[in-house]
């Protein structure tokens, strides 16, 4: 899973990465190729228009692999302002207009997600911007509770990673990804068999990608109970002469993203 032998896109972030309907966020890419990351390529982006049923195993509904089942953002830019669309919480919320429609389950962290579609040189991947639309039905005083406790999610930050600019062939190398103390935030989330509000701590997920050589595990990361600031990974380089890209990405369980490329020479 960690190889990257095409054009990848390995991470939508939105800035920030929780807004309310209507609301703006800045949305940028990774778009990962074995000779580096695409730093400016056309991009279309689009906004999945509908949810996906419950018979569907996917992360987005079908439709939003068609046309027809998107609205358009934007063609052409690598990055790009959009506002959430107003119905986010009815579409993919708790907030349902329809009476034939189910309102939609939050995530294990009480959140709901606007997905969105991009398309890079025939690639396609799909973002997940985190949407307020606040707990589901519950007593007034939890809801007011949660208005009061709750902090939008901010992106986590992913501090420089040391590699050597040269790498023996067949070496192995121990990186290190790490972060602030403050990217891994406190929340509340609902808790519907006891009705109060539990206090989470986000865990911390890296996933790893190289244009060679192997690594120890293809993911790694932190738990809610972790405290520790680091999360370590064992790259071991190619066996030929090459130049190998490795792209590090860093992702909470609210939607939260950020990512890192580096690059080495093995001689």
């Amino acid at each position: 899973d960690s190889l990257v032998a095409e054009p990848t896109i390995l991470a939508i972030r939105g800035e920030p990465p929780e807004v309310s309907p209507g609301e703006t966020a800045h949305f940028d890419l990774l778009v990962a190729t074995p000779s580096g990351p695409l730093v400016t390529t056309p991009a279309r982006w689009d906004f999945c228009a509908s949810a996906k049923r419950l018979t569907e195993n996917g992360s987005v509904s079908a439709s939003c692999f068609q046309d027809r089942g998107v609205v358009p953002i934007a063609t052409g830019p690598s990055a790009v302002d959009a506002a959430i669309p107003a119905n986010a919480c009815n579409v993919f919320g708790p907030r349902t207009l329809a009476q034939d429609d189910r309102p939609r389950d939050p995530d294990i962290t009480g959140g709901y997600y606007q997905p969105l579609r991009v398309l890079v040189e025939g690639e396609v991947g799909f973002g997940f911007e985190r949407v307020r639309c606040g707990p589901p039905l519950s007593p007034a005083r939890v809801v007011d509770d949660f208005t009061k406790r709750y902090q939008p999610n901010r992106n986590p930050t992913l501090e420089p990673i040391a590699l050597p600019p040269s790498t023996a062939r067949g070496a192995r190398v121990v990186l290190r990804a790490t972060w602030p103390a403050d990217a891994a935030e406190t929340f509340p989330v609902y808790d519907l068999a006891s009705k109060v509000l539990v206090d989470h701590r986000e865990s911390l997920r890296v996933s790893w990608f190289a244009t060679a050589g192997t690594f120890d595990a293809d993911r790694t990361g932190r738990d809610e109970t972790e405290t520790e600031l680091f999360t370590d990974n064992g790259w071991t380089a190619p066996t030929t002469p090459q130049t190998v890209h490795i792209y590090v990405v860093l992702r909470d369980p609210r939607g939260g993203t950020a990512f890192r490329t580096l690059r080495t020479t093995v001689e």
